[in-house]
């Protein structure tokens, strides 16, 4: 089977590659597939594969089938790729948000002079896969780094990994980012200096899509993909 995916190369405007089922990976995930594919292009032919495709949309019989999410960590000499089928990602949108995971109701502002009064109890958040062992108050970033390391080390029975996503940083020396590089890779994150860039007027299937956490006169924002709307 042959379809295309659309993905953003350079610039801001999506890009069409081919796409060739290979085949497909059974209980890849609980009760999930994992289509493998061939992706020939030009840029991919010699990449393999691109920071910041995770997310791009894959199309067959002009109809969405899934997205780019894993690629090959072994040495290739095709660019292959693994697909998460469209299913279980709707499946995953129409799931409720655990109630950890909600925001936290609104307050009314304060009038001039008043005082908020103290909570008795603080809600301590629920443990995640990045959460630090170890009490607050002995918080070292160099020990949660290592910790994050352990938890997420790529399992060398498994080729396929997922799709580095870019850190886009603004404003930061090369020891900051040489530094930063080294605590958020365990996350699939990689970090990257770079400037600024005009607005997108809309987020088209395949174009750009970031999420921007600024501060003064630094700034970071995580790059991947839109898929659109299924069809």
């Amino acid at each position: 089977m042959k379809g295309y995916g659309l993905t953003v190369f350079k610039g801001m405007t999506p890009e069409r590659f081919d796409v060739e089922v290979v085949g497909v990976l059974h209980n890849f995930r609980p009760s999930q597939e994992l289509i493998l594919v061939k992706t020939p292009h030009p840029r991919l032919n010699v990449t393999k594969n691109v920071r910041g495709m995770s997310g791009s949309p894959i199309y067959f019989d002009g109809r969405l089938a899934g997205a780019y999410a894993y690629s090959w960590a072994m040495f290739q000499t095709e660019p292959v790729a693994g697909v998460t089928p469209i299913a279980p990602m709707l499946a995953e949108l129409r799931r409720p948000i655990p109630p950890g995971f909600s925001p936290l109701d609104g307050r009314a502002p304060l009038a001039l002079g008043q005082k908020r009064e103290a909570h008795a109890e603080v809600t301590r958040p629920e443990r995640t896969q990045t959460s630090y062992e170890g009490t607050p108050g002995e918080y070292d970033l160099a020990a949660h780094t290592k910790q994050m390391h352990a938890r997420f080390a790529p399992d060398p029975a498994r080729p396929l990994v997922p799709a580095a996503t870019p850190l886009m940083m603004g404003g930061v020396g090369d020891r900051t980012a040489a530094y930063l590089r080294k605590v958020f890779a365990p996350l699939g994150l990689e970090p990257m200096q770079a400037g600024g860039g005009q607005a997108q007027p809309s987020a088209d299937a395949g174009s750009t899509s970031s999420t921007e956490a600024r501060s003064a006169w630094r700034s970071c924002a995580a790059t991947c993909r839109s898929w659109g709307s299924a069809r």
